[in-house]
């Protein structure tokens, strides 16, 4: 990946399944005050449903599915984040599986040749307000 002139801001959206990434993702593009964004996906099922979510909110889309994006995927990490890239994003939103190991991926974020072309900026992440309690019980 060829260094840009200027990084593109990156966030990741994380949280357990079900939780409402995708729909948190799409209140973002919708409210969006600038810029063409990105999304990239990571799917675990069969059924592309994220993206298809993503896609509706007026963002450029890519969609890596058959394993974690942070371990698993990183030939095809590397594919479609330069596809995302080529349509020069403003900023790029990444929504792991509920699954995905955040840490391991933001370290790939930061290595090169990803870091040459995004600025990881905040990872966040969404919990279900409805099963809160289920994460802090002993």
């Amino acid at each position: 990946m060829a260094a840009l002139t200027t990084r593109v801001p990156c966030n990741i959206l994380t949280g357990p399944l079900g939780a409402g990434k995708s729909t948190a993702i799409l209140k973002l593009l919708q409210t969006r005050g600038d810029g063409n964004w990105a999304v990239l996906v990571n799917e675990m099922g069969d059924v592309g449903i994220d993206g298809v979510i993503a896609g509706s909110g007026g963002a450029a889309t890519a969609e890596v599915s058959g394993g974690c994006i942070c371990c698993a995927n990183g030939v095809a990490v590397r594919v479609a984040l330069t596809r995302l890239l080529k349509k020069r994003p403003t900023r790029l939103l990444i929504e792991p599986s509920g699954l995905g190991h955040v840490a391991e991926l933001s370290e790939h974020l930061q290595k090169e040749p990803l870091s040459n072309a995004l600025e990881l900026r905040a990872v966040a992440c969404v919990v279900p307000c409805d099963r809160h309690s289920l994460l802090w019980a002993e």
